[in-house]
């Protein structure tokens, strides 16, 4: 009886590699607005100092709980969060959220048309 060792195909292991290290559908590191560059961990003051995108066309804000496990391993709550997201339509670009946790930005991401 011939034993037969199968080996994953080095094209198809670089594939699932690449995929699992790729940020989520949509998500940048960086945005540009005119001449400035709005990178992660930026204050919101920074954004609106440097950003020449203007004013975002809409505002969400969200407060949210922030939770962790007592000594006995229940689950508390700890205090609350601030979420808020800046919304951009770019005209014939793609759109762009900012998101802003505690008043820097957590993510960054374009958005598509519809």
């Amino acid at each position: 009886m011939a034993v037969i060792r199968a080996r994953p195909l080095p094209s198809l292991v670089a594939f699932c590699a690449a995929a699992w290290l790729a940020p989520p559908a949509g998500a940048v590191d960086t945005l540009r607005c005119g001449r400035w560059i709005v990178e992660e961990d930026m204050t919101m003051a920074e954004v609106e100092s440097k950003c020449v995108c203007g004013a975002p066309d809409y505002t969400e804000i969200e407060r949210v709980p922030v939770r962790g496990r007592s000594r006995s391993g229940a689950s508390i709550e700890l205090g609350e969060t601030t979420i808020v997201r800046w919304t951009y339509e770019r005209g014939r670009r793609l759109g762009a959220r900012l998101t802003f946790e505690e008043g820097r930005v957590e993510r960054i991401e374009l958005l598509t048309k519809p």
